[in-house]
């Protein structure tokens, strides 16, 4: 497996990407007499902004059916990633545009648009902000595809953003980019560091007594470690 493969791998770890969503706004006037129309003002701009988001998600299901036809052969990517780019124009300004920039990125990378698909993802994340609970999702998936570019130095900051991602216990997916670093360790020849780095995650995950809790990452890793043995 190449790192490629890594990449459609953590691709298919996010789904149910969006989340709902309100926006802010009012101001009419001064004085008592209008307060009623200031309230009045503010619900009325309120609720067009849920229209937006609402209006935004149905792009975004649109745009994800479209990715569906396409992985099946029914659409071409180009497609996809054209449907997508409208559809954020259109809702640039909603809480679901970058979701649907999430779309395009896969559908680029679906292309072998590598570059491109970094570029945006790399929107993306500034656009969703770190408090995002999907933000260590998508950081891991722009680490696994800076190790995917042939420019030695993204390569270097890939790998950087992969460890921190494992090495942050703050983030729930810390397990996943755990994995991920040992198999880039081991497909670049360093078993003893891939053995080190899956020895410790599935330690980790022998400590916990949940049973719902317990992580599938740990269990490749141990996978892994057998066949190293």
């Amino acid at each position: 497996m190449n790192s490629t493969n890594l990449i459609n791998s953590a691709k298919n770890t996010i789904d149910n990407l969006v989340d709902s969503a309100q926006k802010h706004i009012a101001y009419i006037g001064t004085g008592a007499g209008l307060l009623v129309l200031l309230a009045g003002g503010w619900y009325g701009y309120r609720y067009m902004g849920i229209q937006k988001e609402q209006a935004a998600h149905t792009i975004l299901a649109d745009c994800m059916n479209q990715f569906d036809q396409a992985s099946q052969g029914k659409a071409s990517w180009t497609d996809v990633a054209t449907m997508c780019q409208a559809g954020y124009e259109k809702f640039k300004n909603t809480k679901v545009a970058p979701y649907i920039q999430a779309v395009q990125v896969d559908a680029l990378l679906a292309e072998q648009k590598q570059q491109e698909a970094l570029d945006l993802l790399n929107v993306m994340l500034s656009q969703i902000g770190s408090s995002s609970p999907l933000y260590p999702l998508y950081a891991l998936k722009q680490a696994l595809l800076k190790l995917d570019m042939t420019d030695a130095a993204l390569h270097e900051s890939g790998l950087q953003e992969l460890e921190k991602l494992a090495a942050d216990t703050t983030n729930i997916y810390n397990d996943a980019a755990q994995f991920y670093v040992g198999f880039y360790y081991q497909t670049h020849g360093n078993a003893g560091k891939a053995k080190e780095v899956w020895t410790n995650l599935v330690a980790i995950n022998d400590a916990v007594t949940d049973e719902q809790a317990r992580s599938p990452w740990a269990s490749m890793a141990q996978e892994k470690l057998n066949g190293l043995s």
